[in-house]
């Protein structure tokens, strides 16, 4: 089932290499952390945002890099490229009886991030995942 795909804003600070996604438009009503993660979400569950700390370390374990240069290693994002996002593409949806994040990050040198995170959750439908979602 899916419930819903948002275009979110990015900010890379390499100082704390700390990469934020979020929406200017929707407030965050709770936020819900997953290990070095940590979803924003609106009051109708849609995610408004991601707080992704150690974001070079955390995003090479979570994603696929697809680039269109060679890298010296595939499997590693750097800092240059965190600091050229230019849109990111976060969507939710539930499958048996996961709840699936996907992140598709757009980089201005035309490298693409995308990744993946399931977590298993006791929801037999939406309406229970956004209960589920907003308790947290």
């Amino acid at each position: 089932m899916q419930i819903g795909t948002h275009a979110l804003q990015s900010d890379y600070d390499a100082e704390t290499d700390t990469l934020y996604l979020y929406s200017k438009k929707k407030p965050v009503a709770s936020s819900v952390e997953l290990g070095n993660l940590i979803i924003d979400l609106g009051k109708d569950g849609s995610v408004v945002g991601i707080e992704c700390l150690n974001a070079t370390r955390t995003l090479t374990h979570l994603a696929v890099v697809y680039s269109p240069k060679a890298w010296k290693d595939e499997h590693r994002l750097d800092e240059d490229v965190l600091k050229q996002i230019q849109k990111a593409r976060v969507s939710i949806h539930t499958e048996a009886d996961l709840f699936i994040l996907t992140l598709e990050l757009y980089a201005q040198d035309q490298t693409i991030i995308k990744g993946n995170l399931g977590m298993p959750l006791p929801a037999g439908n939406e309406k229970e995942l956004l209960k589920i979602l907003n308790s947290a």
